[in-house]
C-alpha cells in the first residue's frame, strides 16, 4: 500500500493577458473557487482577518446529488506573486 509521497507531481501553468497586480487581486483569495469551479459551491474562511499563510478554509462542493466538504490551508503566500493551499482531504496542493 502506497502513500501520498508516492504519487507523481501534476502541475500546470497558464499565460494570462493582464496586469499581475489585476490577476492577483482575483487569485489571492482562495474563497473566489465558488466564481471559477463548476463544483466549489460555497467557502468559508475560518482564519480570521485577512488570507495568509496558514489560513484554513472550507469548501462544500457538489456535483449533481453528490456534496462533500474539503478542508484547506494556505502553504504559500507571497504578496502579488504566489498562493498554495493543500487540501487536507486529498493531499493536493
Amino acid at each position: 500500500m502506497g502513500n501520498r509521497n508516492d504519487v507523481p507531481e501534476l502541475s500546470e501553468s497558464v499565460e494570462i493577458a493582464a496586469p499581475p497586480a489585476t490577476v492577483w487581486g482575483l487569485v489571492r483569495d482562495p474563497r473566489n473557487m465558488t466564481r471559477w469551479s463548476p463544483q466549489t459551491s460555497r467557502s468559508f474562511l475560518r482564519t480570521p482577518g485577512e488570507i495568509r499563510e496558514g489560513s484554513r478554509f472550507l469548501n462544500i462542493n457538489r456535483k449533481g446529488v453528490l456534496v462533500w466538504p474539503t478542508r484547506s490551508k494556505v502553504v504559500r503566500f507571497v504578496p502579488e506573486q504566489e498562493i498554495a493551499w493543500r487540501v487536507k482531504d486529498n493531499y493536493a496542493i
